[in-house]
């Protein structure tokens, strides 16, 4: 349950980050009048909205910041409660979404575009370290795999925003975005917990019950052992 709640909440990160685009592209071939209009088309409504500012926008704004920060910002999830950071993330960046519909210009969905790319660079790095300590080294790479599912989904499941548009406008689908962020958010609060970082390890497990430990290493048990025995042996 903890690994689907992740997978939730990379959905609801790539329908939130993509949404902007199909905000900024919306045409309906059936009506010219509602392309252009300012309730379904964000270029029409934010002033200075030009081509150049959303490539920006949609592309380099959050990418760079994403990727500058997550260098930083990861290591976040080996200092804090890492349930309670990725949960503070996904408020976040939904948060953001959510101010975005109330937008005016466009310097102030930049910002807030912005404060989404900074948010979701805490919540990759969290989000493998949980599934690290979640999941036994056995299964782990499955989990992972799992987990890599969310961005692949949450591509198609970006494509209702589209749909949201046509049937809301623009700044409504905003919202509609964020409530879905806000859901999921509550179903992870209910079902993550914050399990013991580094539980699977090897150097782990021998500080805490190096016995323990020994028994689960078959040759080591038998060497550290054998000379025992033969002592035993020679007494007798």
């Amino acid at each position: 349950m903890c690994l689907l709640g992740l997978i939730l909440i990379s959905i609801s990160s790539t329908m939130q980050r993509s949404a902007i685009s199909f905000m900024y592209a919306f045409q309906d071939p059936m009506d010219e009048a509602k392309t252009t209009n300012k309730h379904y088309n964000i270029g029409y409504d934010i002033p200075g909205f030009t081509p150049e500012k959303f490539d920006y926008i949609a592309g380099d704004a959050q990418t760079i910041i994403y990727a500058f920060l997550v260098l930083f910002l990861g290591s976040a999830s080996d200092m804090f409660n890492r349930k309670n950071v990725i949960l503070g993330t996904c408020f976040g960046w939904s948060m953001a979404t959510y101010l975005s519909s109330f937008a005016l210009t466009f310097n102030q969905i930049f910002i807030l575009r912005c404060l989404k790319g900074l948010f979701m660079a805490v919540s990759g790095p969290c989000s493998y370290s949980l599934i690290t300590d979640w999941v036994p080294p056995e299964n782990r790479l499955t989990a992972y795999s799992i987990y890599s599912l969310g961005v692949q989904f949450g591509g198609p499941f970006a494509s209702f925003n589209s749909q949201l548009i046509d049937w809301l406008g623009w700044r409504a689908t905003f919202q509609y975005n964020a409530l879905i962020g806000f859901i999921i958010l509550g179903l992870c609060i209910v079902i993550f917990d914050e399990p013991e970082k580094g539980r699977f390890d090897i150097a782990h497990s021998v500080v805490n019950n190096p016995e323990e430990s020994m028994k689960n290493d078959s040759i080591g048990y038998a060497l550290s052992e054998a000379p025992t025995r033969k002592r035993l042996d020679i007494k007798q």
